[in-house]
């Protein structure tokens, strides 16, 4: 929660907040996504939990190192 909160306040953050699967649970996340649209950042989430998949504009998938797939 502290590394979400820093990314919210620091201005070197310049737009993005990186999430992994340590930093937010799902079920934060839920809570957070109007607060992420209000504030008009990129939200990047790496994460194996697929349910995240719906909420966003862009999944990109690796397999072995490499991107598999884009889909909007």
């Amino acid at each position: 929660m502290l590394k979400l909160l820093t990314g919210l306040y620091y201005p070197q953050a310049r737009g993005q907040i990186m999430l992994d699967n340590q930093t937010i649970t799902y079920e934060n996340y839920q809570s957070y996504r109007e607060l992420f649209s209000a504030i008009n950042k990129t939200v990047i989430a790496v994460s194996h939990d697929d349910r995240y998949f719906d909420a966003a504009d862009r999944v990109i998938t690796m397999e072995e190192g490499h991107m598999k797939e884009i889909r909007k």
